[in-house]
């Protein structure tokens, strides 16, 4: 198994872009019957690439019957879960970033109670009481849907993996004997993998631990300088710098770009929603 480097504890509360009432739920016995809702709601990834639009819906678990699909369809299921998070997690970053950047321009002194209140709070989740005024931002951005799902892919073997399927741990992430929090043990190795209650959790676990620890200031640099020249983020500069996340170095590098270009994921890094109606949908 490959050496991963230990995400930070995270707060698991966040500022959601859905208030409860805003969500259904929906659920499912098997990925079998989760294509027919992809059907249903039309989430057809040939047509995201075209569109880039995507309807709102959350895939909230990884379940053993996405070993029971084709691969066709065990591609689009999981492609569409990851996705689906992801641009979740960078909507919910983007509209933290707005608030962050216009509370930092004002001094301590003239910010009003609810503004302090929410800049301890993401002091916290964000890494910014490291950060000046000036490069606060370096450390909370969003990370390409396309890196997202490749490093899932590789990591959890499209979701087939033990544990991706116990609990929805996609991504390797280490979790030390003093963390506290779920987890699931590894057969016959001392390590054990953070276990999480969603994908979506999963995938905000990823992108927090690739925005705070220091193994990946090589992608936060990158990132920052795309930022600067106004330009969008190249996935496959961002995998560049990932080397630090296994053990084969550059090998694994390349393994990210390789699974990118094999599956056209480029294509979903501008895609967002459609509809302001959140739709969970729950595999029994």
């Amino acid at each position: 198994m490959n050496k991963k480097y230990i995400l930070f504890p995270f707060l698991v509360l966040i500022l959601l872009s859905f208030t409860q009432s805003q969500v259904k739920k929906i659920s499912v016995n098997n990925y079998k019957e989760l294509i027919s809702k992809l059907d249903e709601y039309k989430l057809d990834l040939n047509q995201v690439r075209k569109t880039k639009q995507l309807a709102n819906l959350r895939i909230v678990n990884i379940h053993k019957s996405i070993k029971d699909l084709s691969v066709k369809d065990k591609k689009r299921a999981f492609i569409s879960a990851i996705l689906l998070a992801a641009v979740s997690v960078n909507n919910d970053i983007l509209e933290n970033r707005k608030k962050i950047k216009a509370i930092i321009k004002i001094d301590k002194e003239n910010r009003t109670e609810e503004q302090n209140k929410y800049i301890e709070r993401m002091k916290a989740e964000t890494k910014i009481y490291k950060a000046t005024k000036e490069d606060a931002m370096w450390y909370y951005d969003v990370i390409p849907p396309s890196l997202v799902i490749s490093q899932a892919i590789l990591e959890s073997a499209w979701g087939t993996s033990r544990f991706a399927i116990e609990g929805n741990s996609l991504f390797g992430e280490h979790m030390p004997k003093s963390a506290k929090g779920k987890y699931i043990q590894a057969k016959g190795a001392d390590i054990r993998l953070r276990a999480f209650p969603s994908i979506e959790e999963a995938v905000r676990g990823y992108v927090y631990n690739l925005n705070r620890n220091n193994a990946y200031k090589g992608l936060r640099d990158q990132r920052l300088i795309m930022r600067e020249d106004d330009k969008p983020s190249d996935s496959k500069k961002l995998a560049n710098t990932q080397d630090h996340y296994s053990e084969i170095g550059h090998e694994y590098t390349k393994r990210i770009i390789t699974v990118m270009e094999q599956n056209n994921l480029k294509d979903f890094d501008d895609c967002n929603f459609i509809n302001d109606e959140q739709i969970s949908i729950i595999i029994n």
